[in-house]
């Protein structure tokens, strides 16, 4: 399960950002978290505590860098801060 979703009913990633970030395994403007999890994971619990509430969850791209992923009022992705 994937933020209370099936990841067996994957009819919800049939958008093109989806299919390509998942395809990639990196976050793409228009993906929805799920999408998102699916192509990167979880963020770091001890920074996103709820990532379905969160409006933005952080990722470690190496010990020096840091991206975030932005998400809208609908849970699609709007930005991503950082590098990849």
């Amino acid at each position: 399960m994937v933020l209370g979703l099936c990841i067996h009913s994957l009819s919800c990633l049939d958008t093109c950002p989806d299919k390509k970030g998942i395809e990639a395994a990196q976050p793409m403007v228009g993906m929805n978290k799920q999408g998102v999890l699916i192509a990167i994971g979880y963020p770091s619990e001890f920074v996103v505590t709820d990532p379905k509430a969160a409006s933005s969850w952080q990722y470690w791209r190496d010990r020096w860098g840091k991206f975030v992923v932005i998400f809208d009022q609908q849970g699609r992705v709007k930005d991503i801060s950082g590098r990849y």
